[in-house]
């Protein structure tokens, strides 16, 4: 699992801009709360597999934060659903098929 921690050294250019993207559409709690770390904070990103002849990668957030993302992505009776997963998925989808069609271009994997 690659973090998206700033500094982050070797990561491929198109694994920044994801976890820019989802840091920028991932909202953060400014209240108080018991729940310690917030979930731009801990975007992650599996490492590129082939499974079955499809290519794939895994994002989303950490084991601290994860659990809780469904809330303000998907809403609850006090909340109205943000969907900014989606979002996400949706802005970066063209970048990331960019991104892997370059790859295998340059014969990876």
């Amino acid at each position: 699992m690659w973090s998206c921690k700033r500094g982050s050294s070797g990561c491929p250019r198109w694994r920044t801009k994801v976890c820019r993207q989802a840091k920028s559409n991932t909202p953060e709690w400014d209240g108080e709360t018991d729940m310690s770390g917030h979930l731009r904070d801990d975007i992650k990103l599996s490492s590129v597999r082939e499974t079955s002849g499809v290519t794939e990668v895994d994002v989303g957030y950490g084991k601290n934060t994860g659990w809780r993302a469904h809330f303000p992505n998907s809403g609850t009776s006090m909340q109205d659903p943000q969907h900014f997963i989606e979002e996400t998925q949706e802005v970066m989808r063209p970048v990331v098929i960019a991104a892997f069609l370059s790859h295998l271009k340059e014969g990876g994997m």
